[in-house]
C-alpha cells in the first residue's frame, strides 16, 4: 500500500557516511551498469521497474543522479518518469557531483524528508545546497587520457599528477603538479581556503596517490570537532578514475 512519503533514488557512485544516520532507509541505490570494460548509464527498462517497486512504498520520488557531464544518468531517468503511468510523483534533479557530494546531498535529503519536506520543497533546497559542495581531485592521468568526460583542455602529459575541482559538474584544470609532496601541498591549500566547514569526506582508491590520514591530519589541525570522513572509491569511479584517484570534498554551511 502506497504512504504518502518519500524517498531519494540515487546511483552507486554516491558514497555516504560510514554507519547508519537517521532516514538512511529513505536512500534507495539503482546500480550503474558494468561491463565490456565500461560504465554506462542503467537502461530505461530498470527505471521502470524501479519506479513502479518504490511506488508500494512511497509516493514520491526524487532522483538524485551522478553529475550528467560525467555519467549521462538524468536523462533515462527523466524519460522513465514521463513514461511511468503509474501514481508516484517523480522529479529527476542533476546533482552536478558523485562520490562524497552525491552522498552529502542524498544524507541532507533523507535527513530533510524526516523534518517533513515535500517533493518540491526537497528539490529546491538540494538543487540550492549543490552550490555549497567543493570538490578537489586527483586523478590517475592514464584514467583521464581515456575519459569521456575529461575535457580537452586537461592536460595529461607524462610526469604530471593531474589535479582537478568538480565545477557546475564538470572537472576542471586545478593545478599542474609533479610531485606527491607538492600533490598534498595542494590539497593543504585547498583545505585553507575554507573558513567555517560543515562536514570534509576524502574519497581514496587502493593505490591512492597521497595517504588519506594526511588529508585527516589536515582538516583536524584547521577544523578540529568538524565530521570528516574516509570514503572508499566505489567500483564504478574506480573504473572510471583509476585506483591511485584521491580527493576532498567540502560542504559548507548554506546560505
Amino acid at each position: 500500500m502506497t504512504n504518502n512519503t518519500l524517498c531519494i533514488l540515487t546511483d552507486n557512485t554516491a558514497q555516504l557516511p560510514h554507519g547508519p544516520f537517521p532516514g538512511q532507509r529513505l536512500i534507495r541505490t539503482l546500480p550503474l551498469v558494468t561491463g565490456a570494460g565500461k560504465i554506462s548509464v542503467p537502461p530505461l527498462e530498470d527505471f521502470l521497474h524501479t519506479y513502479a517497486e518504490l511506488e508500494h512504498e512511497f509516493a514520491n520520488i526524487l532522483v538524485l543522479t551522478v553529475s550528467n557531464h560525467i555519467i549521462p544518468v538524468a536523462q533515462t531517468a527523466q524519460k522513465a518518469a514521463l513514461q511511468h503511468g503509474g501514481t508516484v510523483q517523480i522529479k529527476v534533479l542533476d546533482s552536478k557531483q558523485t562520490g562524497a557530494g552525491l552522498g552529502m546531498l542524498a544524507q541532507l535529503g533523507a535527513q530533510a524528508i524526516l523534518s517533513g519536506a515535500s517533493l518540491n520543497g526537497l528539490e529546491e533546497y538540494l538543487r540550492a545546497t549543490i552550490a555549497s559542495i567543493y570538490t578537489l581531485i586527483h586523478i590517475d592521468a592514464q584514467s583521464l587520457a581515456h575519459a569521456a568526460f575529461s575535457p580537452t583542455q586537461i592536460e595529461t602529459e607524462t610526469g604530471l599528477l593531474p589535479l582537478l575541482t568538480l565545477e557546475d559538474g564538470q572537472f576542471v584544470p586545478y593545478k599542474k603538479i609533479r610531485t606527491r609532496r607538492h600533490l598534498l601541498e595542494s590539497f593543504q591549500e585547498f583545505i585553507e581556503e575554507f573558513e567555517t566547514p560543515e562536514q570534509i569526506a576524502c574519497l581514496s582508491g587502493r593505490d591512492s596517490a597521497i595517504r588519506p590520514r594526511s588529508l585527516r591530519d589536515i582538516a583536524a589541525n584547521n577544523f578540529p570537532g568538524i565530521p570528516f570522513s574516509e570514503l572508499d572509491l566505489p567500483a564504478p569511479l574506480t573504473h572510471l578514475f583509476g585506483p591511485e584517484t584521491i580527493g576532498i570534498t567540502i560542504m559548507e554551511p548554506r546560505i
